[in-house]
């Protein structure tokens, strides 16, 4: 006789193999249950995309700004045409969550603070609140602040006042960066140029790419920076805007020229490359 037999023929044995079976499948469905709801009602991670966009006042200009946090301490910050990339940390401070971020924009390196708290859930909409400790948009007001400056910050977003000075808070929702990048109009590109190119500097951290696309946009990546822009080519000299993360339209012109394979624009002499990364083979 089998172990088979043997168990169909005494149902009491029967029932004492399924036991541990049913109690599993209860822990286990128990625990996807808990957890669903706290992921549903009570998540508190920072994990994903978050955006905000905001009017300027007396015009119909929008304006994006979008934090994404990858879980391991890597975050983005985008806005206009360009991402800030650095590191987040999470901790408490006079016994609030504070968030503290570390961004490099263009060279120089800084710091900001927020006081951060989630409302809503999955089903009416999760919202992430940040409260400006360090002036990363606005600086705080105290009672020497201008009247007219002060009014002109609440048109953007709400304030928290706290010991007589008040803090501007944001409030995001889970999004997708939303980036600005103009196409030029009837634009001609210079075929030799297309492509991606690498510039290898002797500093590792200052290497980048620089992509120029056929419909007159183009891509830079390096360790710390993203930007998206436009660019137009005439006499011998590349033309090429874009927003910064202030929302400023930024411009400038750089000769350039082709000679055996490689690329000089401005001082910089790039390689041409399959990779936009590429300059994370020079990181250590």
């Amino acid at each position: 006789m089998n172990e088979n037999e043997n168990i169909q023929k005494n149902p009491a044995r029967q029932k004492y193999y399924r036991a541990p079976l049913y109690i599993a499948a209860s822990v286990f469905l128990g625990s996807a249950l808990l957890f669903g709801g706290w992921k549903c009602f009570f998540d508190t991670t920072l994990d994903g995309s978050w955006g905000l966009k905001l009017t300027v006042p007396d015009s119909e200009e929008e304006i994006n700004y979008n934090f994404s946090f990858d879980g391991n301490g890597g975050m983005k910050y985008h806005a206009g045409g360009q991402t800030a990339i650095g590191k987040y940390y999470t901790g408490t401070e006079n016994g609030k969550p504070l968030l503290t971020i570390y961004m490099v924009n263009g060279s120089e390196p800084f710091t900001a603070k927020f006081n951060y708290s989630f409302d809503g859930n999955i089903f009416s909409g999760r919202k992430l609140d940040l409260v400006d400790l360090s002036g990363f948009y606005f600086t705080a007001d105290t009672k020497d602040s201008d009247e007219k400056t002060v009014e002109a910050k609440k048109k953007f977003t709400d304030s928290v006042t706290e010991d007589g000075i008040t803090y501007y808070k944001w409030t995001l929702v889970p999004a997708e960066p939303v980036i600005k990048q103009n196409k030029p109009e009837g634009f001609t590109p210079d075929k030799d140029i297309l492509g991606t190119w690498y510039y290898s500097a002797e500093d590792p951290s200052n290497s980048y790419t620089f992509t120029f696309n056929d419909d007159g946009t183009f891509e830079q990546y390096n360790s710390t920076n993203e930007i998206l822009g436009s660019y137009t080519i005439s006499d011998g000299k590349v033309n090429v805007s874009y927003y910064n993360i202030a929302n400023i339209e930024m411009s400038g012109e750089l000769d350039y020229s082709l000679k055996d394979g490689k690329l000089t624009m401005g001082s910089h002499e790039f390689a041409k490359t399959d990779n936009k990364y590429a300059f994370k083979t020079d990181i250590k």
